[in-house]
């Protein structure tokens, strides 16, 4: 399939599925589709579904290149973009420790230790957006940028959905935000 073909398919909410099944066909694929496929992840209301997305962006780019582009979505998107690269931002990272079960013993991961200094970086990135950030449904989803931080900067976010419903529920406005966190962007 022509990979002009495959952005028109992620462009709609509709076909988006069947694009990311001929990206996965794709021995190669141009700056465009890893775009498109960004965007796509973004764009996801299922925060485990835009994972899929972002695996198709590693398999062709490195950590660091799809690291960047989400970032950028953080630091100078809207409001719902923010919030969608953050969800995405969760799948962009590899594992500190692995466990050897054959023996039950720990290593780190030689793929995070080559990238420790990248996630050192984006890690300040996004605690410095985190703590410029006033609105409380975009801070809220930097629990899954930034996961390692429950119980640091992220202290005292609600943890739950229900909960942040529950803090937001007077403001129109934050409700809108929230709602359309759920939907296809």
């Amino acid at each position: 399939m022509d990979q002009t073909d495959i952005i028109n398919l992620l462009d709609s909410y509709d076909t988006r599925h069947e694009g990311l099944n001929a990206v996965r066909e794709q021995d190669d694929i141009n700056n465009e589709v890893i775009s498109k496929l960004v965007e796509c992840a973004i764009r996801e209301s299922d925060p485990s579904y835009n994972g899929e997305y972002i695996k198709e962006c590693i398999k062709h780019r490195s950590i660091h290149d799809i690291s960047n582009l989400l970032l950028e979505k953080v630091v100078n998107g809207k409001k719902i973009e923010k919030i969608g690269a953050l969800k995405a931002l969760y799948h962009v990272r590899e594992n500190r420790i692995i466990t050897n079960f054959d023996n039950g013993t720990f290593y780190e991961n030689p793929k995070y230790k080559n990238n420790k200094i990248e996630y050192k970086k984006r890690l300040n990135i996004l605690k410095s957006e985190f703590v410029n950030c006033d609105n409380i449904v975009i801070k809220f989803f930097y629990q899954w940028a930034i996961p390692s931080e429950k119980g640091g900067i992220l202290n005292g976010l609600p943890e739950t959905d229900v909960d942040l419903i529950e803090k937001i529920k007077e403001d129109k406005e934050l409700v809108a935000l929230w709602n359309d966190s759920k939907k296809w962007k």
